[in-house]
């Protein structure tokens, strides 16, 4: 599961590197409606697979807990990788289970862990909708000023958009 978390943390860091080289700012998303159940009953149904194979093949003492924490942290992770506001949901669940689980198993630092990544995760999805708010639906994090376009455009378009007019107005050296 580390090496997993491995690759999708490089995979992020090169995606939101990238983004910020070719925009001069990170965009972040917003799952609509249809996407956002979606990846509730993914997770669930994740959770449950996992946890009935832990069960019957670990002798883990929770393992639907344990099963949550890891597919929970999983979609998460996914989702900040993506870029999608609601990573911090999955990350406030991962970490409200986390407390009381690793509570019940006499870890009691690694429950006090989890209970700043609790503190972290809240403060960072009240940091977003902030900023989301403040641009209005713009990108949250930019280091330059967002290009204008002369049409309106959102989500996937306005991504494309972008692409199109930073590659008109891209200088090249043999150009």
């Amino acid at each position: 599961l580390q090496i997993f978390f491995l690759a999708v943390n490089a995979f992020g860091w090169w995606s939101w590197h990238r983004n910020r080289v070719d925009r001069g700012e990170i965009v972040v998303e917003r799952l609509d409606r249809q996407s956002l159940l979606y990846w509730i009953f993914g997770s669930l149904l994740a959770i449950a697979v996992w946890g009935h194979f832990m069960a019957a093949n670990t002798d883990a003492s929770y393992p639907y807990w344990d099963a949550a924490v890891a597919m929970l942290s999983v979609a998460g992770q996914i989702l900040m990788t993506r870029r999608y506001l609601e990573n911090w949901h999955w990350w406030i669940a991962v970490n409200a289970i986390s407390i009381p689980l690793y509570l019940v198993k006499n870890l009691y630092l690694t429950a006090g862990l989890y209970a700043l990544f609790l503190f972290l995760a809240i403060a960072g999805l009240f940091e977003w909708r902030k900023a989301r708010t403040e641009k209005g639906r713009n990108p949250v994090m930019s280091r330059n000023k967002p290009k204008s376009l002369p049409f309106p455009v959102t989500g996937v378009q306005r991504l494309v958009a972008n692409d199109c007019t930073n590659f008109a107005t891209r200088r090249y050296p043999f150009g």
